[in-house]
């Protein structure tokens, strides 16, 4: 793929363009011009796009176009590219629609408060294949922090939903808390990151109290904020006597092939992981 993006650069715009065309030329890792090309996003046989530079709003909306009719793009990896609460809810409405099989989505450091917040939570009980949602470093508070409460309410698939480094308080992390402890709620979720907030004693003991009726979360992240420092350490000792309890259960039997799709989801997130460098943001 280096080869024949080199090529391309020399031979010129013309020549690039063809190239992008062509299918058996797209990589499955595709960097931002790689897929953007002579003005328009070009994005077949993309399984991951990393979005490197600043995209205005009509670049947003035709992404949100192509991903609509796109059946291949798995991971989105666009942080720090100031898409704003605009870009993030152009991006919801492209989750539930067409072909769009987008598994993880990264949107950390994008400036997205409560309104981009909300579009996006409002999307996921829709989107049925969404593993993972990143939103690190953006500005999501108490009322952002409560409509993806509601989206866990509303049974979101969900695996993955990364609030570090916001602005969610104690009002926030109680609602997270409810929805996690309310019947048949957030049935996927395995891990609910809250660090660098400002969470206090209140919203980390209710997210600790709800561990006790949600027994399948594996992993609740609350460093940095600014509740009492046993409280995240009490809720790490009990998911870690969780995951010993079950590592001492016998072994089920070896999955079989109808879990293909399981595997390759977790797969996708493992890539968009190393992909943004840092999950969640420290």
């Amino acid at each position: 793929m280096a080869m024949a993006s080199s090529t391309a650069y020399h031979v010129g715009a013309l020549a690039l363009l063809c190239l992008a065309r062509l299918a058996h030329s797209r990589p499955t890792l595709c960097a931002h011009d790689d897929a953007w090309v002579d003005g328009g996003w070009f994005l077949d046989d993309c399984k991951t796009l990393t979005l490197s530079r600043p995209v205005d709003p009509a670049d947003v909306t035709d992404l949100v176009q192509k991903l609509r009719n796109n059946a291949e793009l798995r991971t989105l990896v666009a942080q720090n590219v100031s898409l704003g609460d605009e870009g993030a809810a152009a991006l919801a409405r492209a989750l539930p629609s067409g072909y769009c099989v987008l598994t993880n989505l990264m949107l950390g450091r994008n400036g997205i408060t409560d309104v981009g917040a909300a579009a996006l939570a409002e999307a996921m009980p829709r989107s049925e294949l969404l593993y993972l949602l990143n939103l690190a470093h953006n500005e999501i508070g108490d009322d952002g922090a409560a409509a993806f409460a509601r989206a866990l309410r509303a049974g979101s698939d969900v695996y993955t939903l990364g609030l570090s480094w916001n602005r969610v308080g104690d009002a926030g992390a109680i609602a997270l808390a409810e929805a996690l402890a309310a019947r048949r709620s957030a049935p996927s979720l395995e891990l609910l990151a809250l660090s660098g907030n400002r969470i206090g004693d209140a919203g980390g003991r209710a997210l600790r109290d709800a561990l006790d009726v949600h027994k399948t979360i594996g992993g609740v992240e609350l460093t940095g904020n600014r509740m009492a420092p046993a409280l995240p350490d009490e809720v790490n000792a009990l998911l870690e006597a969780r995951i010993l309890a079950r590592d001492t259960r016998p072994k089920a039997k070896a999955p079989s092939r109808d879990d293909d799709d399981d595997d390759e989801r977790a797969l996708d997130a493992a890539a968009a992981a190393a992909a943004s460098n840092s999950l969640f943001g420290a």
